[in-house]
């Protein structure tokens, strides 16, 4: 307990501290918080418009860099983003801060499958650990998602309609709408989707031909509550009930082609942030809960169901001195989890600290973060950044991090299969510690350049004797990412990234040794086209009967036109897999065929 004492102290005398000096007030028009403001190394982000020209979350992600995205079928399978290397499960999700990660699920992954886009106004991607920040879910990196909450600033209010049909007897409507009262605005929205998706199970391994069917109804509803001139509380409110139909395994291992297994998901999340802005500070309560069931029917179990939940609350400060920027928080987590055989928590306590100080053209991060978990005890992860800016356009860094990740809570205590151990209480936490060095431009055109390496050490993976510590990885990698001016011609987006894995005691699977998306971009009065193509490299990976097996490199192309008939309707055509590539994804299930779809989007 003493690191995490010592840290507590350390994050209150600070702020003690600043309070004795005459500080600058902050000028804040939204000071709705986002700890995403504060990280250290590069953030990606979209925008509402790339957000409103497809109805996913996850096909803006894929082309962002770093990522390598994969779903274990068509339109509603399990979708999943791996950032440099690294599991699906090291990188945090979070809406408002909340995480978003599965606590139903093996691993504690965030499943992207039905992640639509139409009630988010932003979505940001920090490439790179933040463990102090975001705490051991950010190994790898950290998602903000953030809701839209009414119109933005001189806008009028404004209610949408979304149609869309397509392959796969797709069809998915929505509509959401904006409203304003003095000072509370806010955006409710409902959507309804449905599919017959395409077998997750890879035809050439299991001779798989059903379409999985999905359905999902979603309801949420967002909002901001202006009190005072200082005091703002932000809402957030979500509900969904899915289907999902799956591919499972008889009685005894084998992979079958059935419609009888199917999963039921039902998932309740809820947020609020009152926020005080003072004359020198910006302090912020932020209490949420995220409630995920699933229920699944197999042939080879009956029926199952797994619950989970995470309750998160914390108390944060941001205090601004001249050049020094202060960051500290609180924090308390409860993770949940249930299954017929199993009722498990886990309760987290946390402090961070982070402080920027900046020197004309140069900043200097340091932080740390002290976690006291109810079963590790205590951990201390930390980091530190230089940034040098010599020109406006012109900037790089150097950034040191390490952080933890614990086991989930099924990978612990998870009940036998077929008479084989699952859970393993004697699991270790896994560690990695990540050094990064980029360089980047903003001018005309926007560029980057980073390099990376990453020691991961305990890392988890499941054996026949169940979850169990593999031991190391290092993942060294490059990546860039370019974005040109626009011309006559278009505008071309381009990242790639290339990755090196040694140190390992076992041959890392399905992990590509490179990958990158290339875009051509066009945009003349009414209409707006994109070409874009996806490249993943060949990678190896087990079959069925347990032989290593090389799959084939890929590559995707994928098409969108976009025409407005007036500045309130939008006619958007969309093709998956343009030239019908035959290949198997990163994990090495089939995927979609070609895809089409056709959005009406009409606003009012």
């Amino acid at each position: 307990m003493k690191c995490l004492m010592s840290l507590f102290t350390f994050v209150w005398l600070s702020q003690f501290a600043f309070s004795q000096e005459n500080l600058a007030t902050i000028e804040i028009s939204d000071f709705s918080p986002s700890l995403m403001g504060f990280v250290n190394s590069p953030v990606w982000q979209t925008s509402e418009q790339e957000l409103s020209e497809t109805p996913f979350v996850q096909d803006v992600l894929m082309q962002a860099p770093g990522v390598v995205f994969t779903q274990t079928g068509g339109p509603g399978s399990r979708g999943a983003l791996f950032l440099r290397g690294s599991e699906s499960r090291h990188t945090l999700f979070t809406i408002d801060g909340l995480r978003l990660n599965d606590p139903s699920n093996t691993d504690r992954h965030f499943d992207t499958a039905f992640l639509f886009s139409n009630q988010y106004q932003d979505v940001q991607l920090q490439r790179g650990p933040s463990p102090v920040l975001y705490g051991g879910d950010a190994t790898s990196g950290v998602i903000e998602l953030t809701p839209r909450r009414g119109p933005r600033l001189n806008e009028d209010p404004l209610a949408q309609v979304n149609l869309t049909v397509g392959s796969f007897d797709t069809f998915l409507v929505s509509g959401q709408s904006d409203w304003k009262n003095k000072k509370h605005q806010g955006t409710f929205g409902l959507m309804t989707y449905k599919t017959e998706g395409y077998s997750r199970l890879n035809s050439k391994r299991s001779h798989s031909k059903e379409k999985d069917g999905a359905r999902s109804t979603q309801l949420f509803q967002a909002s901001r509550h202006q009190w005072s001139q200082r005091l703002q509380t932000d809402l957030y409110l979500q509900g969904s009930l899915s289907q999902v139909e799956q591919d499972g395994f008889d009685n005894s291992g084998n992979a079958i082609d059935t419609s009888f297994d199917r999963s039921e998901n039902q998932n309740v999340q809820f947020i609020q942030t009152t926020s005080y802005k003072g004359d020198f500070a910006l302090s912020w309560l932020k209490t949420g809960i995220n409630h995920i069931e699933r229920d699944i029917q197999t042939l080879s179990q009956g029926n199952e169901f797994y619950h989970g939940e995470i309750r998160q609350l914390q108390l944060g400060q941001q205090v601004l001195s001249g050049k020094h920027l202060t960051v500290a928080g609180l924090n308390i987590d409860q993770e949940n989890y249930s299954d017929k055989k199993l009722n498990a928590s886990n309760d987290i306590f946390s402090a961070f600290l982070q402080q920027k100080w900046s020197l004309d053209k140069l900043s200097f991060f340091v932080g740390a973060r002290g976690e006291s978990h109810q079963r590790y005890g205590e951990f201390l992860a930390y980091e530190s950044s230089f940034q040098l800016q010599p020109r406006s356009e012109l900037s790089t860094y150097i950034k040191y991090a390490q952080g933890y990740k614990a086991p989930s809570l099924y990978q612990l205590f998870g009940p036998d299969s077929f008479g084989s151990p699952v859970g393993n209480p004697e699991l270790d936490p896994e560690l990695n510690r990540s050094l990064e060095w980029g360089v980047g431009w903003s001018g005309r055109f926007v560029a980057d350049l980073i390099l990376f390496q990453q020691d991961f050490q305990n890392l988890i993976t499941f054996t026949n004797q169940g979850y169990a510590n593999r031991g190391t990885l290092r993942v060294q990698g490059i990546e860039t990412n370019l974005l040109s001016p626009e011309h006559f011609w278009g505008q071309l987006r381009m990242n790639f990234g290339i990755l090196d894995f040694s140190k390992y005691r076992q041959v890392p699977l399905r992990r590509p040794p490179s990958y990158g998306s290339l875009s051509w971009l066009w945009n003349q009065d009414k209409w707006s086209t994109e070409l874009g193509v996806r490249y993943v490299a060949g990678r190896f990976d087990n079959d069925f009967e347990g032989k290593r097996q090389k799959l084939s490199a890929y590559e995707l192309l994928n098409a969108r036109v976009r025409y407005s008939r007036n500045l309130n309707q939008d006619i958007i055509l969309m093709i998956g897999n343009l030239s019908d590539r035959q290949y198997e994804d990163v994990w090495g299930y089939a995927v979609a065929e070609r895809n089409f779809s056709l959005t009406l989007s009409q606003r009012f």
